[in-house]
């Protein structure tokens, strides 16, 4: 289907849980047949609205009972988003086939604790701390309280969410500090590292993870 160029466009930022409105276009009375359409991985009917034979709407057997419906707005109210809301939302004229508007929904989850893991102590070797949490996160920021000096061996991979520490020292022993935020809810978690003396374990597979990631990553410090 080839679609003729936007009207207008918007982005609701949601937390789960809420209920949100898709705003109507701002002459709805120009368009007789119309349908919203969510667009994610494929896409879905949601509701139509016919006015050529009097007023008619149809709500998709999938959102019976999650959507409230103003057919004379061309607006709806999804109930109870989740982040599997999340996607592209299209209103759409049926002849000749026009987007009328389009609403881009993120949903969010309240954060919870996070969790700080760390895959070695051992001096000399390469230390990563990982911190994980449930929700989709926006920003992550760490906090090292060390003796540490040579900041320039830190490094932050896979979306901020993992700092890497090459040829550890004792030094490097300290407190780390893990703070996430989305634009509901923010947490954080902390984590004391030992470094200790001995033989490092070379774990090859996250070393090459990690020297494909040091190209395109700067240190935080």
């Amino acid at each position: 289907m080839c679609f003729l160029s936007v009207s207008e466009k918007s982005v609701i930022l949601a937390a789960a849980g809420s209920d949100v409105t898709f705003p109507g276009p701002q002459h709805p009375e120009r368009y007789e047949v119309s349908i919203w359409i969510f667009y994610n991985h494929i896409h879905s009917d949601i509701v139509s609205f016919n006015k050529e034979s009097g007023p008619d709407v149809d709500i998709r057997k999938k959102y019976k009972g999650r959507i409230q419906v103003d057919e004379s707005a061309l607006t709806f109210v999804l109930k109870n988003v989740q982040e599997s809301d999340t996607g592209i939302y299209k209103l759409v004229r049926h002849q000749p086939v026009k987007i009328i508007n389009e609403v881009t929904l993120r949903v969010y989850k309240l954060l919870g604790k996070p969790d700080i893991s760390s895959n070695s102590s051992q001096e000399n070797s390469i230390i990563a701390l990982t911190c994980t949490v449930s929700g989709k996160v926006e920003s992550v920021i760490w906090l090292a309280i060390t003796d540490s000096a040579a900041k320039n061996r830190y490094t932050l991979i896979y979306d901020n969410t993992t700092l890497v520490i090459q040829n550890a020292q004792k030094s490097d022993s300290g407190i780390y500090g893990c703070f996430m935020r989305n634009p509901f809810s923010k947490s954080s978690a902390f984590y004391e590292l030992t470094v200790k003396c001995g033989e490092p374990s070379l774990d090859i597979s996250l070393l090459a993870e990690l020297e494909g990631s040091f190209s395109d990553v700067s240190s935080p410090f």
